[in-house]
């Protein structure tokens, strides 16, 4: 911040988002001094201005989110605060608590489409997105910019948005699976046990009263990821240890089918 009150000349040199004590960085020989964002003539309002960890912006300064994200900017400034805070930035070497309302941040609003087990026909749209400074950028774990995603089968899928000074969040979607229309078996029943299983335990499947032969298992997380296709060979009823090997915590899904019969059993992994 220059302090003469005199005009300085700046020839040569582009000033972007700074404090100037003068009313003015333009002279009769500069042409070149004027960037966006500087301040002139005003004071900060600094906390402090007679030591260095006094220049911290007091509220109601000028100079309060008045900055500029750049790729360059440090995570933290000299207080070791977050540089960034509701993608906004202060002028100045300390960022002020954030004082801006939830509606000023930069957010966006997805509406999600579930898929059936193994097809594609999952849907991501970006509704609406506010907060920030448009125009606003969209960038897929895949490379593709566009506000809605078609054809998904389920799983997680990641978004960047950031705006034009460089803000930017990050998401993470979740496209879910639905049950396809099957028809469940006219009799029996499958249980689980125990249930919650700690990790690294096989799990009992218990049957009885169900068609025997061979059966498809299948188990599932909850996006609908395939984790394990087996056949297995049930009698009327009876039971069966499942291994699981090392599944990490978390809620699965068991699906037992024959023909046109089909069961299904969620699980927790603790």
């Amino acid at each position: 911040m220059f302090k003469s009150t005199l005009r300085p000349n700046l020839s040569g040199f582009r000033s972007n988002h700074n404090l100037f004590s003068v009313p003015s960085c333009k002279t009769s020989s500069d042409t070149l001094g004027c960037g966006v964002g500087n301040i002139f003539g005003q004071y900060p309002k600094f906390v402090d201005s007679s030591s260095v960890s006094g220049l911290k912006l007091a509220p109601g300064s000028i100079a309060i989110n008045a900055g500029r994200w750049h790729p360059e900017l440090p995570a933290l400034d000299l207080a070791g605060q977050p540089r960034v805070q509701d993608c906004k930035v202060d002028l100045g070497a300390y960022e002020s608590p954030s004082i801006l309302p939830t509606k000023d941040s930069l957010s966006a609003k997805a509406q999600i489409r579930s898929t059936p087990i193994n097809q594609a026909l999952g849907e991501i749209g970006i509704q609406q997105i506010t907060g920030g400074f448009p125009p606003y950028r969209l960038l897929w774990e895949n490379g593709d910019t566009v506000r809605t995603r078609r054809n998904l089968a389920a799983g997680s899928y990641t978004l960047t948005l950031s705006d034009q000074q460089g803000c930017f969040k990050n998401y993470s979607f979740v496209v879910p699976f639905t049950t396809g229309v099957r028809n469940k078996v006219a009799q029996g029943a499958i249980s689980l046990a125990p249930n919650p299983v700690p990790a690294g335990q096989p799990i009992k499947l218990f049957y009885q009263d169900i068609e025997p032969g061979n059966w498809e298992l299948q188990l599932l997380d909850l996006t609908g990821k395939q984790l394990r296709n087996s056949r297995i060979n049930l009698s009327n009823q009876g039971e069966i240890p499942i291994p699981l090997d090392v599944l990490p915590k978390g809620i699965y899904l068991l699906n037992l089918s024959k023909d046109s019969h089909f069961f299904n059993h969620k699980f927790v992994v603790q």
